[in-house]
């Protein structure tokens, strides 16, 4: 009996090894089982879980257990580059394992842990994906992350912004871990990024603080749910300083039954007005509502989130949040929304926060 870990954010338990069979039960990410079988293709994993229940898993979300955590914050563990042409990441740390996808020779990717050998790395790709590869092939970035422009999160509370990419050039202001941050360019010797933050503010970070959300932070070609690149295009979008308003926003929160009324403040509680403005514009009934609450009953429940699903967050003091689901990390939702710090931006809240994940009635609740 051997035992593999979760590496999905949720997994669902089925009475048979197939999609078709009916769920009986969900592990999340993290959790340990023991391992009673598989079928012939090994696709499905016989497990049982810490509580007793016995099932069948996808094993394309199951690794084994037998791996050496790298040092470190947990944030960020470091990366490598793929030495050879091409390069197989596989289920688990062994050639027998599937295939589960191909790197190319230069690609960077988060490393997870390493096999009790040494001899396989844990991998994570920009997509997501995770596996194992043979580290001989791969070669360890000892210099700070500099795997590109796009969306990143930061490995400190707090990291400074400077006016260029100089220790010595004055401080401008700071960016805060909640938010992600745009990173638009790189300086020649790649230890700096120049940054956009979600207030509208331009500066320069050490590149050592920063970690490349990859698919997480920005738009993809097929996105499952339609209103997705109608939100993304609204990325940037602001409440206006002072007594005047945004149109834009008066916009999201005329969607809703709000809008039977005068224009109102951009200063509006918006959230829950901006998802349901781009739910309308992708032509999905949606409930005209700028309560927040209304779309923890709004469609259908999902029990495993989707990219681009809705997700409503409920705060200890009854208040709550609610926008569009990107993915988890370090035990935070990754959410793009409106009015997240006055504007439409990428945040990360508490998963310990979530009250509902959301799709349209009569949408696939499993794909």
């Amino acid at each position: 009996m051997s035992k593999y870990i979760v590496t999905a954010s949720a997994l669902t338990v089925r009475e048979g090894p197939g999609s078709t069979y009916r769920a009986i039960g969900y592990l999340k990410e993290g959790d340990v089982v023991d391992t009673l079988g598989s079928s012939a293709d090994n696709t499905w994993i016989k497990v049982q879980t810490p509580n007793g229940l016995i099932g069948w898993c996808s094993s394309k979300y199951l690794s084994p257990t037998d791996t050496n955590p790298l040092p470190g914050p947990s944030t960020y563990a470091g990366s490598y580059s793929v030495k050879s042409i091409a390069l197989f990441m596989h289920e688990g740390p062994a050639s027998k394992y599937r295939v589960v996808g191909i790197l190319k020779k230069g690609i960077t990717v988060e490393a997870l842990g390493f096999s009790l050998d040494g001899s396989w790395i844990k991998v994570r790709n920009s997509g997501g994906t995770t596996g194992w590869c043979a580290s001989k092939y791969m070669a360890e970035n000892k210099s700070p992350d500099s795997t590109g422009i796009g969306m990143h999160r930061l490995t400190k509370t707090t990291i400074n912004i400077y006016k260029g990419p100089s220790l010595e050039l004055s401080i401008i202001g700071q960016a805060t871990a909640t938010c992600l941050v745009n990173a638009t360019e790189i300086s020649p010797d790649r230890a700096w990024k120049k940054i956009v933050t979600n207030l509208g503010y331009t500066g320069w970070c050490q590149a050592e603080f920063l970690v490349n959300m990859g698919e997480m932070g920005r738009a993809i070609t097929k996105e499952e749910f339609p209103w997705m690149p109608i939100a993304f295009q609204e990325m940037g979008v602001r409440e206006y300083p002072g007594s005047s308003h945004n149109p834009r926003i008066q916009e999201y929160l005329a969607s809703t039954v709000l809008g039977s009324g005068p224009a109102l403040s951009d200063e509006t509680h918006w959230c829950a007005a901006f998802v349901n403005w781009c739910v309308e514009k992708a032509g999905i009934p949606s409930n005209n509502s700028p309560m927040v609450s209304s779309w923890t009953r709004w469609g259908q429940a999902l029990q495993i989130p989707r990219r681009g699903c809705v997700v409503t967050f409920k705060w200890e003091d009854g208040g709550g949040h609610v926008g569009f689901y990107m993915g988890e990390i370090d035990q935070k939702i990754c959410t793009l929304g409106g009015n997240q710090y006055d504007g439409v931006w990428i945040m990360l809240y508490p998963s310990s926060t979530v009250s509902a994940y959301r799709i349209p009635a009569n949408w696939p609740t499993t794909l």
